[in-house]
């Protein structure tokens, strides 16, 4: 797939004869994308990115609580509790010198939402040509789930402390209990909403500001299976959506990790300080076994509808679309071109995966992991997930341009005859 693809050239619809129309002409003409909207569009965009922005200031705000972390005794001796925001967590951080975790909150939480935003105007109010429009809205469509990675670090210690803190058992009786927990706070809420917001812009500017190059209808043609059609590309598009499909079922049901405990004098965003992290000792913690699918419904029910759809559903939806295109007799048209890029767009599984990792470069200073076969597959999801959809994108949009290719020329032979 290429995010800046070449211009449209003008082009004559098979079936009818007459010129294709579309909302941006030829992609050649620079204009202003706001001009081109209906007013209701005009209103509707105005409106997304307004609430983006004012949910993004708010969450900058210091008094804006995204965790609360508490204890009972004596967890609470070197566990810090309190409520966290996302600039109080910055501070903390560096403060730790944990650079890993800062340059990630920085970027994605602070930086990117809000130059995503200004990007987006720019992209409205500037006179621009068409294939400038959608090479910058391709890559914010892509990055811009980037912005979620936070929110997903926040979601995975909700999973990991969930159930989690000290039992102390004497002859197979419980004797003593003291339970750690980590709740979501507003913040979280509003910051999640406000990504939301801006993907949902950039997504519908992508539908107004469409390719051209791409038919809308199917062409006239009998409908055939486009791996009979695609010859080696078809076959290896499916050989990676069947290998992005086993892999995405493996992360999410198999067992992920195991709670293993924290380092009691480690610098921890969490726990007291001691530099010497590799020498502190481990307090054990219960031994809770966590996979992705199942640990899901252990979080709030707004973040577990979340999360059902955004990490289970849509890139399973995403992998059987492209393989339903590419096996099913269809005639591969521009709806099928722009679904693949949207369910890619808003599958977040490869995101979370990238949250984990991040956790993991800096788990010394957390809660310490015992892996499990579930997390190698998680990790390499991202790579073959890519690998699939940008194999589908190519694949599809190149038979359908084959196509129409071929009407244009079977239309110029007839007018000369």
């Amino acid at each position: 797939m290429s995010c800046c693809p070449g211009a449209a050239p003008g082009a004559k619809e098979s079936a009818g004869g007459t010129e294709r129309s579309s909302l941006l002409g030829s992609g050649q003409a620079a204009d202003r994308l706001f001009e081109l909207l209906t007013t209701k569009q005009r209103v509707f965009i105005s409106l997304l990115l307004l609430t983006s922005f004012v949910l993004n200031i708010i969450c900058l705000s210091a008094l804006t609580p995204f965790v609360d972390i508490d204890a009972d005794p004596p967890l609470d001796s070197f566990v810090r509790t309190g409520k966290y925001g996302l600039i109080a967590t910055l501070n903390l951080v560096a403060e730790r010198h944990l650079w890993g975790l800062y340059v990630l909150i920085l970027v994605f939480s602070i930086i990117f939402p809000l130059v995503k935003l200004a990007l987006i105007v720019v992209v409205l109010a500037l006179r621009l040509k068409w294939s400038t429009r959608e090479c910058v809205l391709r890559w914010l469509g892509h990055l811009g789930r980037g912005s979620l990675m936070d929110v997903y670090i926040g979601l995975l210690l909700l999973m990991i402390t969930s159930g989690q803190g000290l039992s102390i058992t004497v002859g197979g009786v419980t004797v003593f209990v003291a339970n750690l927990r980590t709740n979501p706070e507003y913040g979280l809420y509003l910051f999640h909403a406000g990504i939301i917001c801006s993907m949902a812009s950039v997504t519908w500017l992508q539908e107004l500001n469409h390719d051209t190059h791409i038919p809308t209808k199917p062409l006239p043609r009998p409908p055939a299976s486009l791996i009979l059609t695609a010859g080696m590309q078809g076959y290896a598009m499916l050989a990676l959506c069947a290998a992005a499909l086993i892999v995405q079922i493996c992360s999410v049901s198999l067992p992920a990790f195991t709670v293993w405990g924290v380092k009691v004098r480690c610098a921890c965003i969490l726990l007291c300080v001691n530099q010497d992290v590799e020498s502190s000792p481990i307090l054990p913690l219960r031994p809770i076994e966590h996979g992705l699918a199942a640990s899901i419904y252990e979080l709030p029910p707004l973040f577990a509808v979340d999360m059902t759809i955004f990490l289970l559903i849509m890139p399973i939806v995403s992998v059987f679309f492209c393989l339903f295109v590419l096996i099913a007799p269809v005639q591969p048209a521009r709806w099928c071109h722009v679904t693949i890029v949207y369910l890619c767009d808003w599958s977040m599984l490869d995101i979370f995966a990238f949250a984990y990792v991040a956790y993991l470069l800096q788990e010394a200073h957390l809660v310490e992991l015992d892996l499990q076969s579930g997390s190698y597959f998680l990790f390499v999801y991202p790579f073959i997930e890519g690998a699939a959809m940008l194999a589908s994108e190519y694949v599809v949009r190149r038979n359908v341009e084959l196509q129409l290719s071929a009407s244009q020329q079977s239309s110029t032979v007839d007018s000369k005859a």
